[in-house]
């Protein structure tokens, strides 16, 4: 994972991306030396996040060096909001992108301006969504498991079947307890509180044919 920057456009409770990790090269001849190193030692897949990598105005010549280089797998994870300005994922694709990771952390508007604290960007990263799939790439979407959402695990299962009709997979994730997290322990759900709604995304996505994957 190679970050090109640890600004980001969302500002979500349970973050846990930590701004002083080792991985961030902000200026653009030092990124493109670290994915020729990468490439080097024979990495197969290689990962842009941040942050939001998508604040970075290079980020499709990353790409292209990248696949340029010989890296099979190249991806982006990211919010999508600010790829739903036309031909900006048109951009990524055409420079080699093949897989894009989403955070999407609620099934409506309202919950999600609760976790992000940014109003109006629940729709913008759905229809990011919608244009990286048109694309061509492997999309999946970035569920973290917080308190405030866990309730609603089940119908964020039938809200990403009915949008994307099962093309887009869903990764579930335990919040982390780091860096914003750690700030805000009301959020970590216990174990015992989660596990029922997550068995019951779980069988809902078998019976309606979502792909589905617990992660972290």
């Amino acid at each position: 994972v190679l970050r090109p920057t640890v600004d980001c456009n969302q500002d979500c409770l349970f973050c846990s991306a930590n701004e002083t990790s080792d991985n961030v090269w902000t200026g653009e001849s030092a990124m493109l030396a670290e994915i020729a190193r990468a490439a080097r030692r024979g990495v197969g897949r290689l990962a842009f996040g941040g942050g939001e990598p998508t604040l970075a105005k290079d980020l499709p010549r990353y790409v292209r060096a990248a696949r340029e280089l010989g890296l099979d797998e190249v991806e982006l994870v990211t919010n999508g909001v600010l790829l739903d300005r036309a031909g900006r994922v048109e951009a990524l694709a055409e420079a080699g992108l093949t897989h894009a990771f989403v955070s999407l952390h609620a099934h409506d508007e309202l919950l999600s301006r609760h976790l992000t604290q940014k109003i109006g960007d629940f729709e913008r990263t759905v229809r990011a969504i919608e244009r990286l799939e048109a694309a061509g790439g492997k999309t999946a979407v970035n569920h973290v498991i917080v308190r405030r959402n866990v309730r609603y695990l089940p119908d964020f299962v039938r809200f990403v079947r009915a949008r994307f009709g099962g093309r887009v997979a869903i990764s579930l994730a335990f919040v982390t307890p780091q860096y914003k997290a750690l700030e805000h322990p009301e959020l970590v759900p216990r174990m015992s509180e989660a596990r029922p709604y997550v068995h019951a995304a779980l069988a809902e996505a078998l019976a309606i044919g979502q792909p589905v994957w617990v992660g972290a």
